[in-house]
Order: C-alpha cells, then structure tokens, then sequence
C-alpha cells in the first residue's frame, strides 16, 4: 500500500532541489536510511534547508554537499560546501539566520548544531537529533 506522507529524505532533496534551481548551484546529496517526515525530523530538515541557503548565498563554492544519515537513534545531516567560509565568532549580532534557523532551531528541538568554517577553507554544518526527541 502505498502512503502519500512525506519523508525524511524526500524533504531533504526537495530543499536540494529548490536551492539549485533558485541559484543555479549543484546541490549533491548521499543518503543512508530514511524515516517518516514527522515532529521529529521537521527541525533537523529546516536547519539544512537554511543551511543549503547560506551556502548558495553566501559561500561562493562551485557545489554544495549533502549527507543525511538516519540511524535507529538518530538523524544526521551535514551541509559542506568548499566556498570561502567564515569566521562564525565575527557574524553580526544582527545576523539571525545561523544563531536562530540553524543552532537555536536544533537547540530548542532537543538536537544540536555544529558550524566549522574558516575563512579560506569552506564550511560544514553538522546536524543531529535523536529520532525519540531527546
């Protein structure tokens, strides 16, 4: 019987797809295990939406790479790109978008959010959650 719910995975590639087609940037997208688009993953996949958008925004890298894997504990993503990265203690206060969308997202869901970037050397955003929500 087939189901008409999303999932996880096809929320991902959705984002992928909206940001290669607004900013005409190849978004690649590897990913190990699926589950059900529910309470659950709607932060994790919000956080790597807005992730994929900084990046096309603001990195300048040629291609950007997404890697999702959903464990029987947890959902991971990491959104890397190898644009010209940032320092992320020098974003302006006034600058929500990785404080709020990204890290706080994650943080009032129970998950966390990991930004690793230098100037020069790109920049990857590490995602996760436990699948229980806690």
């Amino acid at each position: 019987m087939a189901t008409s719910a999303p999932i996880f995975a096809a929320s991902v590639m959705w984002f992928a797809d909206r940001i290669e087609a607004e900013f005409d940037i190849p978004v690649e997208v590897i990913g190990v295990g699926d589950t059900p688009f529910d309470d659950v993953t709607s932060p994790i996949v919000a956080a790597a939406g807005e992730a994929l958008m900084n990046a096309a925004k603001h990195s300048g890298a040629g291609k950007i790479t997404v890697y999702h894997e959903v464990s029987d504990d947890t959902i991971e993503v990491f959104v890397t790109d190898q644009g010209k990265g940032f320092d992320p203690d020098t974003v302006d206060g006034d600058r929500h978008g990785v404080a709020d969308s990204i890290v706080g997202r994650m943080r009032r869901h129970g998950g966390s959010a990991t930004i690793v970037s230098e100037p020069g050397e790109g920049t990857e955003v590490a995602l996760s959650i436990r699948r229980n929500g806690t």
